[in-house]
């Protein structure tokens, strides 16, 4: 009988701390990315994509793989709450290793931004699954986002 009540206890314990992870992992899943810098303004990185081109301040061409047929691949942000004069950072990484560090101003409060590499230069690391990372202007992680990246065939 002893034996039952610890394997009940352990079980609700144990149902209890898995139900308090998936909370703080959805938690984590769906809340915006936001970091209150130092001067009390709240930043949020309302989205961050991949595409081919800007056109009109809009990106084109979004997707999350691409080939070595576009010239370009773009990361384009959008920023809310800012304050101006500030920047964030895009960090450009693959496999683990930071290529490409962009300074982007932000000018108004809610503001779009974007940096881009050749797909030339993307390639000359390796096909493969490519980081950006959205940093405010105090090194705080806002947002980050991956793409793929192949060679066209033929």
């Amino acid at each position: 009988m002893e034996l039952v009540r610890i394997l009940m206890e352990f079980n609700r314990y144990a149902i209890m701390n898995w139900f308090t992870l998936l909370m703080a992992l959805t938690a984590l899943a769906i809340s915006p990315a936001r970091v209150r810098a130092q001067d009390g303004q709240v930043v949020v990185v309302e989205s961050i994509r991949f595409g081919t081109g800007i056109e009109d301040r809009e990106l084109v061409g979004t997707g999350t793989t691409f080939t070595s047929r576009p010239d370009m691949i773009y990361c384009h942000t959008r920023i809310e709450g800012a304050r101006p004069p500030t920047h964030v950072y895009h960090i450009w990484s693959f496999n683990g290793e930071e290529k490409r560090r962009v300074k982007l101003e932000v000018g108004a409060a809610s503001w779009r931004t974007w940096s881009g590499r050749s797909t030339e230069a993307l390639l000359a690391q390796g096909e493969g699954i490519w980081e950006v990372e959205v940093q405010s202007s105090e090194g705080e992680v806002l947002k980050r986002a991956t793409f793929t990246i192949r060679r066209a065939d033929g």
